[in-house]
């Protein structure tokens, strides 16, 4: 009661569906629609797989397409139908067969096939051991698949009709077995030693991470001292030259005043005698040199101590 219940709620189809589609199928094969009234014909198959009429309708429009081999194939699958019903309809898909037989095209397969494999000439599947099938005109593709090897596939032209193709088969390749992709495990960081007095860690809490510690920016006594050294030099260094320079123009402007030249200016550094000018020149010299050379030590100390 509960499984017929069921099928109602589904919408199980109704045999006026399925001869609604016959009628409408009939009529396009009558004005010369094979092709629409193949469509017809399928649905109906669809909705009723164990019915006889629909099967036998949907190979009547196959031969009459001149895919004989499909049709030969259905008038085979609706004596079986027949048969089993008792239908006595059966009589007359033996007598369709019977016809189609001497028209029919056969591709068969031999050769090299592993056992447990499935054969498939045009999309039909055979047995391994007797593999042949009626094909329809045109390319017919030969697959076989088993256990361990590749898909092997072949494409000829369906042989004409009443004669037969034979395809042999050779050289299947066996698959090559997966490399595992090697996996690269982190290196275990070493335990780090636990205080007596550290406290212990709720549970469930994410451990602590080592935080890296960074260079100490303070520098170190030596480096300051030859940083120092360095600074000082550079400071005598340019008092020294300025003090040449100084030097150098008071010194011709006197020159220039002492021999009576015209344009002489008056001296830029007020010095009380031209002996005074004379010890300050050579000492503004030292003064470049040495402070230079104290540049020069405290960058060499500095250096290798960073």
């Amino acid at each position: 009661m509960l499984a017929a219940v069921l099928i109602v709620l589904l919408g199980a189809p109704s045999d006026d569906d399925v001869m609604s589609l016959l009628k409408e199928g009939a009529a396009l094969s009558a004005s010369g629609d094979h092709a629409g009234a193949l469509a017809l014909f399928e649905r109906a198959h669809a909705l009723q797989p164990q019915a006889f009429g629909p099967l036998f309708n949907m190979a009547v429009e196959l031969e009459a397409l001149g895919r004989t081999g499909s049709a030969w194939l259905r008038f085979v699958d609706a004596r079986a139908l027949a048969e089993k019903a008792g239908d006595e309809r059966a009589a007359k898909a033996v007598r369709r067969i019977e016809a189609l037989q001497p028209s029919l095209a056969w591709v068969a397969v031999e050769g090299e096939v592993p056992s447990g494999a499935t054969v498939s000439i045009q999309s039909v599947v055979v047995s391994a051991t007797a593999a042949k099938c009626p094909v329809d005109p045109g390319v017919v593709e030969v697959v076989i698949t088993a256990p361990g090897f590749e898909p092997w596939t072949q494409h000829l032209d369906a042989p004409p009709a009443g004669q037969r193709s034979t395809v042999t088969v050779s050289g299947l390749r066996p698959v090559e077995p997966a490399t595992p992709k090697a996996v690269l495990v982190p290196e275990a960081l070493p335990e780090q030693p636990v205080s007596r007095h550290a406290k212990p860690e709720p549970s469930g809490a994410r451990p602590a991470q080592p935080v890296a510690r960074r260079a100490d920016p303070v520098p170190t006594p030596a480096r300051a001292g030859a940083l120092g050294l360095m600074v000082s030099g550079i400071g005598v260094a340019c008092l020294g030259l300025v003090g040449v320079l100084v030097s150098a123009v008071t010194l011709g402007d006197l020159e220039r005043q002492r021999v009576g030249q015209p344009g002489a200016q008056e001296p830029r550094v007020a010095l009380s005698s031209a002996q005074t000018l004379a010890w300050g020149y050579p000492l503004s010299w030292f003064g470049l040199g040495a402070g230079a050379g104290l540049a020069l030590l405290g960058g060499l100390l500095a250096w290798p101590t960073r």
